[in-house]
């Protein structure tokens, strides 16, 4: 597309899917941001409102000096620096900006708005400027154009979130256990947490921005009084000024009684159904996916006999990653899509009390025995007739557990689909010292997740273990 516009890149031709043939060139060592719209640094660094646009595109320039940190500079600066020349500047400013507007026009056929990217170009070996660098989600921060919503990395690599619940047959302080079952997934999410309580019928719920024993000291979980369902939640950081309106439990209220959801995931299809939704009356509160599933629920329970029906039919709706914890005014419903790309699992106190977490070790936390693990496609239903699994639409679609629980995202103590976290870890880093052997003094981890990883690699490389980075 950007050849066919008349700017020079790199690129000869894909090798594979994860190989590309391209031009040798000498980077150079500066860094272009184009910005259309005001947001991120640039917002934090002039204390301009996020969401501003600009009359003009705004180009910036960073020194490429990782011991520096990449500073910003100006032109001035490149020339004294002998960073490139006058006429090179001058040929980069030209093809971003043109580049910009190519991309602009790109997006805004798919209802996104570029926000802003970054470019890195290259001189070949008879001295043109041609651009050098790969533009995706990765270098680019895009918007939704109808909703706003944020699409690009910062969003979707940060939306890992926890949800916890507890069905008590007897009415009892299950807001102090949804308390310590967040804490255990704390991990999972540190932008905001929230608890519903839903005392035979009567909801009770919290959400803030923070980390769980902020939004919930003891007077607040005092507030949140007894009940015989609980169901909790923590979000991961995103970008963006709607934190606390994205907060969950979500309450929803409509005429055959309430419903509270926590979701960790993302949909594909999100858009699509919102715009659906949207033209059929509906009126969003939030920028998730989740307000999305629970209208849908919503929508099929108007039409269903019962809430765990209703969910059976939004999950032939929606398509993603979800893994739900829901309850209704007598019910608590675990769900999980039928790829199983979200952890999800079912433990039980020794006082009969039934227990839903993304991970194993908020069981642990609770004092929960485990169960199982909530199989893709499954429903679990519980209620005062007891536990109600429906597994209509397990086996539909192939497994697919995202790689990152057991890379990053999970706790080391966790135990996802049969597997411990901790012992998955070191035998990838074993896995990697077979591949990719290296002559070596010392294998160092990154605090925490690369901890394992790192031993594992040790004991199958037999270089010694150390410790190299500690937080402070």
């Amino acid at each position: 597309m950007l050849e066919k516009n008349g700017i020079p890149t790199h690129f000869v031709r894909e090798l594979s899917e994860r190989e590309t043939l391209v031009k040798k060139v000498s980077i150079v060592p500066l860094e272009v941001i184009v910005r259309n719209i005001a947001a991120g640094s640039f917002s934090k660094r002039y204390g301009v409102a996020e969401g501003l646009v600009f009359d003009e595109p705004v180009l910036e320039f960073s020194y490429k000096n990782d011991a520096l940190g990449d500073p910003l500079l100006n032109t001035s600066h490149a020339l004294a620096l002998k960073l490139a020349t006058p006429a090179e500047i001058e040929t980069i400013k030209g093809y971003a900006l043109k580049i910009d507007r190519i991309l602009q026009r790109f997006w805004a056929e798919c209802g996104v708005t570029l926000a802003d990217f970054k470019l890195e170009f290259g001189r070949t070996s008879d001295g043109r400027i041609i651009l050098a660098d790969e533009i995706s989600p990765d270098t680019c921060r895009l918007w939704d154009s109808a909703t706003g919503e944020k699409l690009d990395k910062e969003r979707h690599i940060r939306e890992e979130c926890g949800v916890f619940g507890v069905f008590s047959r007897a009415t009892s302080d299950v807001a102090s256990l949804a308390y310590y079952g967040l804490f255990a997934l704390q991990h999972r999410g540190q932008e905001s947490a929230g608890i519903a309580v839903n005392d035979d019928g009567v909801f009770t719920a919290y959400c803030d921005e923070g980390l769980v024993n902020e939004v919930f000291p003891k007077e607040r979980i005092k507030q949140l009084g007894t009940g015989n369902i609980v169901v909790g939640h923590v979000r991961y950081a995103t970008t963006g000024s709607d934190r606390k309106r994205n907060a969950q439990p979500i309450i929803i209220n409509h005429h055959k009684g309430r419903m509270a959801l926590a979701h960790n995931g993302n949909l594909t299809n999100s858009y699509e159904l919102r715009n659906r939704l949207e033209q059929s009356g509906s009126i969003f509160h939030t920028t998730t996916d989740s307000e999305v599933i629970a209208y849908i629920i919503v929508q099929e329970r108007l039409r269903t006999p019962s809430i765990e029906e209703a969910v059976y039919a939004a999950m032939g709706r929606i398509e993603g990653a979800y893994s739900l914890v829901i309850s209704s005014p007598t019910k608590l419903i675990a769900a999980r899509d039928p790829h199983g790309f979200r952890p999800l699992c079912m433990g039980e106190t020794a006082d009969g009390k039934t227990v839903f977490a993304s991970e194993s070790c908020a069981l642990d936390a609770v004092g929960a025995r485990f169960v199982r693990d909530i199989r893709p496609g499954e429903i679990v239903t519980v209620s005062y007739d007891g536990v109600k699994c429906d597994t209509r639409r397990c086996g539909t679609a192939g497994r697919h557990l995202c790689v990152f629980e057991f890379v990053y995202f999970a706790r080391p103590d966790s135990v996802i689909d049969g597997a411990a976290v901790s012992s998955a870890r070191q035998r990838a880093g074993a896995f990697l010292a077979a591949e990719h052997p290296v002559e070596a003094d010392v294998v160092i981890g990154v605090p925490d997740s690369g901890l394992d990883a790192a031993l594992g690699y040790a004991r199958a490389s037999g270089i010694p273990y150390g410790i190299g980075f500690t937080k402070n």
